[in-house]
Order: structure tokens, then sequence, then C-alpha cells
């Protein structure tokens, strides 16, 4: 089961660790994805979902890589009850390798932007933006938090990929410090982290998100204060597809019943596809024309 877990360190230290690696097996079967393609896919859907554990109720987060890079760009989204979508435009991206042999994720995002959206339910949703720095995105929201909201922070995750191409772990970690956190704590966390072996290991060898937590604490008081159930969940529907088809207007819609007969709406975020007959564009139709 995936799931995250929210605590603090010396009172002073919030820590957030999460294991997704079914949420990123099943982006990666809904998208047909090649093993490069659910890397970085999965690394910026372990990514939203770490930040999800930060929002308030009614509240959502959307990362989004804007790149030069092979994979075109990649999207993740996850609510305050821990529903995660996302994809990415190359989902066959080749398996570039890294001179120590693991997918090459830098690679495959090349220079862009990290756009940080976060829907408070206030009148105008919140945007950060960043220069992508390493490609890696972990260290790249890391920077994210430090330019953008001043909050020094080490961001881990990571995504193992077996040979046979499916999803065997994937997971990840926040640290964030507050103002006034002893120097000494600090150091202490920064040594500790260090020594960790990344998340997608320390998930394949079986810790849990507590045990990460605990890795992370090390001897230091602790506790932990939240935890949330995380899955990979779309909110589309054949109401929300149909309200699509009305957006297009009646021009478009004609159009396509003149050439096509029918449409087919598909969705980015999971790949279902909704079919819509010549009788239901007719009364699509039919409604725009009595509200016109």
């Amino acid at each position: 089961m995936d799931y995250l877990v929210k605590g603090l360190v010396q009172n002073s230290v919030s820590v957030l660790t999460c294991r997704t690696t079914d949420l990123v097996e099943t982006a990666r079967k809904k998208h047909d994805l090649s093993p490069l393609s659910a890397c970085v896919l999965g690394r910026l859907l372990t990514l939203s979902a770490l930040m999800g554990g930060l929002l308030k109720e009614n509240q959502s987060i959307n990362l989004q890589v804007v790149s030069d890079g092979p994979a075109r760009g990649v999207y993740a989204q996850c609510d305050w009850l821990g529903r995660v979508r996302g994809y990415i435009k190359e989902t066959q991206l080749d398996t570039w390798l890294t001179p120590e042999g693991k997918l090459d994720v830098p690679k495959a995002i090349g220079k862009g932007v990290l756009y940080v959206v976060k829907d408070l339910g206030l009148k105008d949703p919140y945007v950060g933006t960043v220069q992508i720095v390493t490609g890696g995105l972990a260290s790249d929201l890391a920077y994210y938090f430090l330019q953008s909201e001043q909050v020094p922070s080490v961001v881990g995750c990571g995504v193992f990929v077996s040979r046979d191409g499916t999803v065997k772990a994937a997971g990840g970690y926040i640290v964030q410090a507050t103002p006034g956190t002893p120097e000494q704590t600090l150091e202490i966390l920064e040594k500790q982290i260090e020594d960790l072996k990344p998340p997608s290991t320390l998930i394949l060898q079986g810790k849990s998100p507590e045990e990460i937590f605990l890795a992370i604490a090390g001897n230091l008081p602790s506790r932990i204060t939240q935890e949330n159930a995380l899955k990979f969940h779309c909110q589309c529907s054949r109401y929300r597809a149909r309200r699509a088809l009305s957006l297009l207007g009646r021009e478009e819609l004609r159009d396509i019943l003149k050439t096509e007969g029918k449409a087919i709406v598909k969705c980015q975020f999971c790949n279902s596809q909704y079919q819509f007959s010549e009788d239901d564009i007719l009364e699509i139709l039919q409604k725009l024309e009595k509200t016109s």
C-alpha cells in the first residue's frame, strides 16, 4: 500500500516520507511507458505526493516540467486526499543510462522550467517557477523551496524499474527546518541523510515510510503526526468529457458530425476514452442552441 507519513524531529524540523510504488506502476500501465519514461513521470508523481502532505483541506498542488529534453514535458497533480495523477508527453523514451548504470533522468529532462502551482482555495492559484538546475527533479524542487519560499530543504526521490519494465519501488522524502533550528541539529540531520541509501533502494529493501522517517531522525527526538494514503486517481468522467465537447462550440461540433459522425474524448492523465455517438452530439448541439 502506498502512503505518506509526516512528523517532526526535535520539534523544529518537518519530515515527510512516502512510498509510491503502486501508484507509479499504475501510471506506467495506464500510459504504456518505457522504463525511462516511467522513471521520469514516477519521480514527479512522487514529489507531488510529498507536497500533497503539506496541503490543507480542499487544496491541491500541480508540478509541471517544461523543458527542451526528449521527455518534452511532464505533469503531476496531487490533492489533499493523496489522490495523484499525471502524464509525460514522450511515453517511449529510449533507455539512456548514466555512467553509474542508472536511468538518465537529467538527459530526458534537459533544460527548462519547473512550475509549482498551488490551488489554496483562494481567488487565484499561487504560481512559482524556477529554472531546472540538475534535471534530477528532487534537487530542482529543493531549489524551488529555497528560491520561491525561502525554506531550506533536502528532497530525495527515486524510482526503480526492473528488467521487465515494471516499477518495483518508488518513494521519497522532504526535510524542512523552521527558522531557529539549532545548527547542531541541522548538522546531525545532514550527516544522517548523506548516509542514507537512495529512496528507491530503501523501498526495494522493504523499508516503510516510518522506517525511513526514523532513519532520517536517528537518535534525535521525533514523532510522527500524520499518515495519508496515496493512490493514482483521475477525476475524469463521461460527464466532464461531455462538458469538454460542449466547449468546442456549435460550429466545430457540426463539423465533427459532418466529417466523423462521432467523437472520442481521451483523458491525457489516465488514457481513458469516452465515445459519443451522432445522437449524443446532436443532443449537445440542441442544448447549446437553447442556451444561446
